[in-house]
């Protein structure tokens, strides 16, 4: 008999939580799709969000030097940075057009109305972009690394 309200009691508090979790969920679970790492990435930003609040107000540091809500807050800024276009934040000047230019019958070619300066500027761009993106997501996962030592 005892086991049996045990049962009922979890099962209470398990219906409480995921209810709790639906609301509070609801949006970023109902965008994810299985086959895009940026879901995960959404989720884990969204976590750390709610970790750096909770660590800030209730004053979770293992202790004093060590600054977890900083580390947390760093953290998920560089996960907003992840799902961004690094190319873009290099310089990449996308200010050009691509043409198909008929070359025989059924027959185009693709062209473009990118200037030299362009062309150089854009390649270098997507150089800088490449070691950035590897820079931050480093950087990011490095953090994570340490991330049981956060709170108590």
């Amino acid at each position: 008999m005892r086991r049996v309200l045990n049962n009922i009691k979890n099962l209470y508090y398990r219906l409480k939580w995921t209810l709790w979790a639906y609301r509070k969920y609801f949006l970023i679970v109902g965008g994810m799709r299985p086959w895009d790492y940026l879901y995960v990435i959404k989720m884990l930003r969204f976590q750390l969000t709610i970790l750096e609040r909770c660590i800030r107000t209730n004053d979770r540091h293992v202790d004093s030097s060590t600054h977890s809500d900083e580390i947390v807050r760093v953290c998920s800024h560089l996960t907003f940075h992840i799902e961004d276009d690094y190319v873009d934040r290099c310089g990449f000047d996308n200010n050009f057009d691509f043409i198909f230019t008929p070359v025989g019958e059924g027959l185009s070619e693709l062209t473009t109305t990118e200037t030299e300066k362009q062309h150089k500027n854009n390649t270098e761009s997507v150089k800088w972009g490449a070691e950035l993106e590897d820079k931050e997501w480093n950087e990011t996962f490095e953090l994570l690394k340490n991330m049981r030592g956060w709170w108590d």
